[in-house]
Parts: structure tokens; C-alpha cells; sequence
């Protein structure tokens, strides 16, 4: 048992000393990138942020015109849900009036979220794209959830 004990005990010292001298090689060799990484010349600098700038607008030019499809899509819906009310009684299409309210408000919100976005900078642009995302998302629960009825 007493043996178990000094094995058990030997085994943790040595786990411990390997961890300790492991977490070390990882910090010079972070400390060796990070030496190399300021003796570049500012010229490769400014080459790698124009070239991630050029990506960032060109991803960002492609976000725009998908939002603006999704939008022209939820256009497409709100005519056909105005032409189906048509054919409603007088208490469903009070409720059905106040649904599509509601969606043409978010939609409207969203359509100035993507006002917004165009005419923001290429950093701060994902933050409004998140918010984007978050609107898109919604208008597309609530036409499943309350408009399923009258598809």
C-alpha cells in the first residue's frame, strides 16, 4: 500500500512538472510569433489590411444583396396575403389586419436596418448584420407561425 502511495505521489510530480514545462514551451514559442510578427515591414503590414479590407467589402456587398432578396421575397408574401384578406369575414380580417400590421412594421424595421447597413463602415458593419440577421429571422417565424392559416 505504502508503495502504491509513493507511485501514485511520483506519478503527479512528474504529470506537474510536464505541465509546468509544456505551458512554458507554448509561451516562448507565442512570444517567438509574436517577435516575428513585429519585425515585419510596414509595407506587408498595410498590403495584408488592404487585401482583408477588399474581402470584408466584398462580403459585405454580398450580405446587402442577399438581405435585399429576402426583403424583396417578404414583399412578395405581403401581396399575397393582402389579396387572400379579400376573402375573410369581417372578425378575421380584423385579426388578420392586425397580424399583417405587425409584419409590416418589422418589415419596415427591417428595411431601415439595411438602410443602416449600407451605409456603414466596413468594421462596424457586423454588429448591424447580427441585428439583420435577428430581424430577418424573426419576420420569417412570424409569417410561419401566423400566417400559416390563410397559405
Amino acid at each position: 500500500m505504502q508503495g502504491f502511495k509513493s507511485l501514485i505521489t511520483l506519478l503527479s510530480i512528474f504529470i506537474l512538472g510536464y505541465s509546468i514545462s509544456y505551458g512554458e514551451y507554448e509561451k516562448s514559442e507565442e512570444r517567438e510569433r509574436i517577435r516575428a510578427g513585429t519585425e515585419w515591414n510596414g509595407e506587408k503590414a498595410k498590403e495584408i489590411l488592404v487585401v482583408s479590407t477588399d474581402y470584408t467589402t466584398q462580403q459585405k456587398a454580398e450580405y446587402e444583396r442577399q438581405i435585399e432578396d429576402k426583403l424583396r421575397e417578404f414583399d412578395k408574401i405581403d401581396r399575397e396575403l393582402s389579396s387572400r384578406a379579400a376573402g375573410l369575414s369581417d372578425k378575421d380580417r380584423v385579426v388578420f389586419n392586425m397580424k399583417r400590421d405587425e409584419f409590416m412594421l418589422r418589415k419596415k424595421a427591417a428595411y431601415e436596418k439595411l438602410k443602416d447597413l449600407k451605409t456603414a463602415s466596413v468594421k462596424s458593419w457586423m454588429q448591424i448584420k447580427t441585428e439583420l440577421d435577428g430581424s430577418i429571422a424573426y419576420l420569417a417565424t412570424f409569417y410561419d407561425k401566423e400566417f400559416s392559416q390563410y397559405r
